[in-house]
């Protein structure tokens, strides 16, 4: 079996409930990255300093000792206090090069066996996520340059490399673990849950999939999230891919925190939590105070109710803060936007339409940059909309959701960030369907 040793900064040694750091972290309960800063949750020199896992010296931490077996299973779970010394702070980017590309960069010699042993532990937990049915959506994500004045200079499209999935198995299987081990503990506590979607709109959305084109099984029973890995599966190699696969999203529920367990659809457990970062959320930190704190859950005077009410009180707002923080980051990344694409007025770009309204179509460059383009702004003529199948259509073209359509920018609102599009030559309906087919 392997032993996988997950250790978290133990920041709940040093915030205690009721501090002014503690009433801050609450207040915030989530730090907030925008591409040229970050708003921390606590202090900087704390994030940065005392609580950051820095190489070569002692710090504080809450350790997670993972057995797990070779097929992913978690054998044993245990929770300890420990002092661990970091010996190499490293990068995504180099850790890929070394997993990717074969190439070992400078410094990373003494550590080329943990890391090919911890590749091969990630790979048995994709196997055991695949298995049970956990969904992997497109992971592109898009990447602003700056120049030192921090003004857009280059838009990048980022996918997940392997030192990413490395990261996110382990820290995963560590909050499967955690849900588990307190669901037996049988005490309060908080749960990050993902609740099965709505039946009726998760089926509107794969008919609107299928009726634009895309072939696959019919999905009887989307309870099961099985069905929606094979939907998302046969979609993948598709170029358009990243436009379908946020089409499927966005039919999902939203998860959110609370002190009940309804378990995660999305990552198929029956039960997970969040510990792994208590430095950037609140509930994270709680979580850390309440493994610091066992004996007193277990004490027959303490009042249970009372930390029940606090608890679900700062679950609703959590899950407020981060729907908040989401937004305040997308609204960011779309002024970037709008900065780019205005330097480069005169130039096309491919896109695909990723939405289709009764007014305008939203479209999405292969760089990811969202726009809109109205009806009367595309230049094939005079389109009618079917709400049925959230399409346009006239004499000779039908323009469907994934459409490959270039773009030429009619305006730029910085005001509103918005990017105003013309479409110069939607795809054929033809075209658009033979492309879809799984071979």
């Amino acid at each position: 079996n392997y032993l996988l040793n997950v250790s978290i900064a133990a920041v709940a040694y040093y915030i205690k409930p009721g501090s002014p750091l503690w009433e801050r972290a609450e207040q915030n309960t989530t730090s907030l990255y925008l591409i040229d800063s970050v708003s921390h949750m606590l202090h900087y020199k704390i994030s940065n300093g005392i609580c950051s896992l820095n190489p070569n010296v002692d710090r504080l931490a809450k350790s997670f000792l993972i057995e797990i077996d070779k097929t992913g299973n978690i054998i044993d779970f245990q929770i300890v206090d420990s002092v661990i010394n970091s010996k190499k702070k490293m990068s995504y980017e180099k850790v890929n090069q070394l997993l990717d590309q074969d190439e070992i960069p400078k410094g990373y010699e003494p550590f080329i066996k943990d890391l090919l042993l911890m590749q091969e532990l990630s790979t048995i937990i994709s196997e055991r996520r695949r298995k049970n049915g956990a969904l992997d959506f497109d992971s592109s994500e898009i990447s602003f340059m700056l120049d030192e004045n921090k003004n857009i200079v280059d838009v990048e499209v980022t996918k997940q490399g392997t030192a990413q999935k490395i990261i996110e198995n382990f820290m995963i299987i560590t909050n499967e673990g955690m849900a588990d081990y307190m669901l037996k503990q049988g005490l309060t506590f908080v749960y990050r849950n993902h609740e099965i979607p709505f039946h009726e709109k998760l089926k509107e959305t794969i008919n609107l999939i299928k009726s634009i084109g895309y072939r696959f099984e019919a999905a009887k029973n989307t309870d099961d999230p099985h069905v929606i890995q094979k939907i998302i599966q046969s979609l993948s190699s598709k170029e358009e891919f990243f436009v379908i696969s946020s089409l499927i999203l966005r039919s999902m529920q939203k998860a959110y925190y609370s002190t009940e367990n309804h378990g995660h659809y999305g990552l198929a457990l029956n039960a997970y939590s969040q510990t792994t970062s208590p430095i950037r959320r609140f509930l994270d930190l709680v979580i850390q105070t309440i493994l610091d704190n066992l004996d007193y859950f277990y004490d027959e005077n303490t009042n249970i109710d009372e930390i029940k009410d606090y608890l679900s009180r700062i679950c609703e707002h959590a899950s407020i803060m981060e729907r908040c923080a989401d937004k305040a980051e997308y609204e960011a990344n779309k002024l970037y936007m709008v900065d780019y694409i205005a330097k480069r007025k005169d130039e096309e770009f491919d896109a695909y339409v990723s939405d289709i309204t009764p007014r305008y179509m939203i479209v999405k460059t292969q760089k990811l940059i969202e726009g809109i383009v109205y009806f009367d702004d595309i230049d094939d003529g005079n389109f009618e909309y079917s709400p049925e199948n959230k399409w346009l259509s006239n004499h000779e073209t039908r323009i469907i959701i994934g459409s490959k359509v270039k773009l030429r920018v009619k305006e730029c609102d910085r005001e509103h960030r918005i990017i105003y599009f013309y479409a110069l030559s939607p795809s054929r309906i033809q075209e658009s369907i033979l492309s879809r087919v799984k071979n």
